[in-house]
Order: C-alpha cells, then sequence, then structure tokens
C-alpha cells in the first residue's frame, strides 16, 4: 500500500471504487474503524460511503474486481483475505466509524473544545436573521458610530444589508490579512486635495482668461471641488494637448499644473482608500462583538462561525498534542473524498492531523489519501479552493504521490471519446483523456442554439429517435 497517497478521477472512473477499496484494505492490515477519519463533504455522501463499505464487506469475493484491488493494495491473498472476512465485518459492526461531513468533524472539534472558545457546547446551528441583527446593531450604535456607518454607506455607495454581507465576508476572510482601525490622515488628505484644487483653478484661470474660448472648453472647466473635478475627461489625457478643446489653447506650462494634480490624485485615492476602510474596520470589530455577544443570548452559530472558531481555537488557544489527547480518537488514518471542494480553512484545521501522520513515525502504520476532481469543483461559493490538491502534493513532495485514474466505466465509448476531443484541445488546461471500458457505440450530438429554430421539436424527435434505436430513455441526457 501507497501510505501517502492523491488519486485524480474524472466522473466514472472510480472514485468511490477507490475509497472503498481503501478503506477495506485498511481494515484487512489491522486498522480499527475509528482510527481512520474518513471526510467528504455531504450527508448523502457520507451515508453512502459507510454503506457502501459494509455492503463491498458482506458481499466480498463475490465480486472479482473487488477481490484483486484488495489483494493487490495489502499484497494478501484472495484466500487469506476471506480467512479475515467475518472478524473485520464483526469490527466495522461493532465499532463507531469516524466517517463525516467536513463540516460535521469540524463542528465536533469545537464542541469538544467549547469552553476554550467561549462557546456553548449545546449550541445550534442557524442562518443568521439578517434583518433583526442588523436592525438590532444599529440601535447598539452610539451617535459618532451610527454617523461612521452612514457615512461609510454613502461615500462606498453601499446599502445597509449589502454592509452586512460585506461584514460577513471580512469574518471568514480575516486570518489572511491584518489591518489597522486608527489611521487618522485627516490633515493630509485636506492638503492633498487643496494641492489638487490649487493645480486644477490655475489651469482654469488660464484658459477661461483666452479669447478663443468654445462653450465646450467652458464647461470642461465646470468644477467646485476634487470630486466634480474627477468628473472631466481632460484629466484622462497624457497632455492637456490631446485634449480636443483646450489643443488651440495650449500652453506648456498648463502641464505642470496638469501632471501636479495626476501625481496628487494617486495620493488622494490612496488616502481615501485609508480612510474608508479604517472606518469600516472600525464598524466591523463593533458588529463582529455585537454579533458574537447576540448570537450567544440565542445559543446559535452559523457553519462559517464554527470553522472559524475552530481555526482561532487551534491557533491561539490549544496546541496539537492537547487536541490528540482530548479527542475521542487517535486518527491513524485520513481519507478525504472530492477534495477539491476543500477550504484552505478547512485544510489549516485539518492540517496539524495531516502533519502528524507524514511526520513518518515509524513504528505505528499511518496512511493519508485524499482524492478528487478539480474540474468538478463546486462549492467555491463556501470557500472550496481546487489549487489545494496540487498545493497538497507540491509542499509533501516526494512523500505524497499522484496517480491517475483515467479508465471510465460509466460513459459509452462516443461520449468518451466526444470529451477527450474537447477538453484535450484547450490550451493550458490541464485534462487526462480517459479510456472507456463500455463498448457501447452510445450519442452525442450538439444542437447551437438559434431564436429562429424550434429548438424544444428538434430535441423532442432526436429523443424519439434513439429511443426507436432501443436505448433507455434513463440514458439519455440532456445538457443546456
Amino acid at each position: 500500500m501507497q501510505n501517502y497517497l492523491s488519486l485524480k478521477a474524472s466522473a466514472g472512473s472510480g472514485k468511490t471504487f477507490a475509497l472503498t477499496v481503501r478503506y477495506i484494505s485498511l481494515l484487512l492490515l489491522d486498522a480499527k474503524p475509528n482510527e481512520i477519519l474518513t471526510l467528504t463533504f455531504t450527508n448523502k455522501a457520507a451515508k453512502e460511503m459507510s454503506d457502501r463499505i459494509f455492503k463491498t464487506l458482506i458481499t466480498l469475493g463475490g465480486d472479482e474486481a473487488y477481490m484483486q484491488a484488495i489483494s493487490k493494495e495489502t499484497n494478501l491473498l484472495p484466500a487469506d483475505i476471506l480467512n479475515k472476512k467475518e472478524k473485520i465485518i464483526d469490527l466495522f459492526i461493532a465499532s463507531e466509524l469516524s466517517i463525516y461531513t467536513i463540516d460535521k468533524f469540524i463542528n465536533k472539534i469545537l464542541r469538544e473544545f467549547s469552553g476554550y472558545a467561549r462557546v456553548n457546547d449545546d449550541f445550534a446551528i442557524l442562518n443568521d436573521d439578517e434583518e433583526l441583527l442588523m436592525l438590532s446593531f444599529l440601535r447598539s450604535l452610539d451617535e459618532s458610530s451610527f454617523d461612521d456607518l452612514i457615512t461609510f454607506a454613502l461615500i462606498e455607495k453601499k446599502k445597509i444589508n449589502s454592509i452586512t454581507e460585506l461584514f460577513k465576508v471580512i469574518s471568514e476572510k480575516l486570518h489572511d490579512f491584518e489591518y489597522s482601525t486608527h489611521s487618522d490622515n485627516s490633515e493630509y488628505f485636506e492638503a492633498t486635495k487643496n494641492s489638487i484644487m490649487k493645480s486644477a483653478n490655475k489651469i482654469r484661470s488660464y484658459i477661461l482668461g483666452c479669447d478663443t474660448i468654445s462653450s465646450r472648453a467652458k464647461d470642461a472647466l465646470n468644477f467646485k471641488d476634487v470630486e466634480s473635478l474627477l468628473e472631466k475627461t481632460w484629466l484622462t489625457k497624457k497632455s492637456l494637448k490631446d485634449y480636443l478643446y483646450f489643443k488651440k489653447i495650449y500652453n506648456e506650462s498648463l502641464d505642470e499644473e496638469f501632471f501636479i494634480i495626476k501625481k496628487e490624485l494617486g495620493n488622494y485615492f490612496k488616502l481615501k482608500e485609508q480612510n474608508s476602510l479604517s472606518r469600516l474596520f472600525s464598524i466591523f470589530e463593533k458588529f463582529r462583538d455585537f454579533r458574537n455577544k447576540f448570537n450567544k443570548t440565542k445559543n446559535t452559530l452559523e457553519f462559517n462561525d464554527i470553522i472559524n472558531l475552530t481555526y482561532d481555537l487551534l491557533t491561539h488557544h490549544i496546541d496539537r498534542e492537547f487536541l490528540y489527547f482530548r479527542l475521542d480518537n487517535r486518527y491513524d488514518h485520513i481519507l478525504i473524498d472530492e477534495f477539491q471542494d476543500t477550504s484552505i480553512l478547512q485544510y489549516k484545521i485539518l492540517q496539524p492531523l495531516i502533519d502528524e501522520i507524514l511526520s513518518g513515525n515509524e513504528e505505528k502504520f499511518k496512511t493519508f489519501f485524499y482524492v478528487g476532481d478539480t474540474k468538478q469543483s463546486i462549492y467555491r461559493f463556501r470557500g472550496g479552493n481546487s489549487e489545494l490538491f496540487d498545493h497538497v502534493i507540491k509542499a509533501n513532495e516526494p512523500m505524497i504521490e499522484l496517480n491517475i485514474l483515467d479508465t471510465n466505466y460509466r460513459s459509452t465509448k462516443t461520449v468518451v471519446d466526444f470529451v477527450n476531443s474537447v477538453f484535450s484541445s484547450l490550451e493550458g488546461y490541464e485534462y487526462y483523456p480517459q479510456t472507456p471500458i463500455n463498448d457501447k457505440e452510445g450519442f452525442v450530438g450538439i444542437k447551437p442554439f438559434s431564436d429562429t429554430d424550434d429548438l424544444f421539436e428538434q430535441i423532442s424527435k432526436k429523443i424519439e429517435e434513439l429511443l426507436k434505436l432501443g436505448m433507455n430513455e434513463n440514458d439519455i441526457a440532456i445538457l443546456t
């Protein structure tokens, strides 16, 4: 058995088969079920995983493919595997399995160490009532903080509900950056605005003093402050002589003032951003503290709160050894399904456990295995980062081996060949061509959409043709 292994597996290439073989092989090599931490992303997938393992154990010996794969993985003869079958079935049934969704496992850690995170261990997992939360937060603010919030909303053109969403995003990403709430640059900011307006007024005075000035040129000089000056398109030119309505009255001395404006505008935007971010994070800290107290009274947390609290717990409050000491089980084997959907924060929480396994204790049999398909990353909305798949391999070279599952067991030859031809031709796109094992020819049809076509009628006719040829209606997929 390769102790540290990652598998890239496209849809239909035997990912679940490989996971099941790995798990049963570990049992045959004397690993206990509660020592095998198996993680996936949905409750349905976790249940299907435990069911698949149990059914495969019960029927072990009746499926040649499983028997050959397990024999190869364990270096045990089929007869030896069958001799151990009843024993590992009894062990599997009697044990508390460590097969979880990744959210449930992180939730388990937080409940175990809730006191250190200053939350109750019986918290409920519920989404915030955002309207009630924001209303209560606004009522809690003093006049100065309320003014800061309104000023930020006006400057950044944000509605109150979008500010709530922004605060939640910041909460999720807070571990990635540092910030300051004490950026008092008001004096420098005013001086920068005065410098811009001084040069802008010099340009205006000169041009308005010319005899041949056009009405368009006058309009271009109609500004009263920096904000209204920024609406003028002549600021986008490299030189004032490039602006159509200033061309006839251009003087080189004007560009000296023009370049001062350009330079000072760079400072203006930096200072404005500092002010805005300082105000934002000052309000955010109040929001975060209020929300923590608000949810504490209700004893509720959202999933992202659980991940953030657990990460903070492992980073600042407990060390690795204490984590192992307090957890119900000391995991010697980790299997992760759909690894492409793991977020950076989730990985950082799992990393101490993974690093312990990869540390290479020769006295103890330990393994790490993860599988996924970077083309099928669907949890980006929750922070899923498919780049982690390759990062973990590179960070642990040459310990973790990469294998590619390139046999497709699900789709017909025509479908697989079509997918190969499309994705293999994409420049810069990682794709491993699949070999179909299904000898049926199958069918692929592509119909470009046009407003003048009766698309539904054409699809209906094509389905009728396929059914007449003997295709099962459940084997037909329509993608749009």
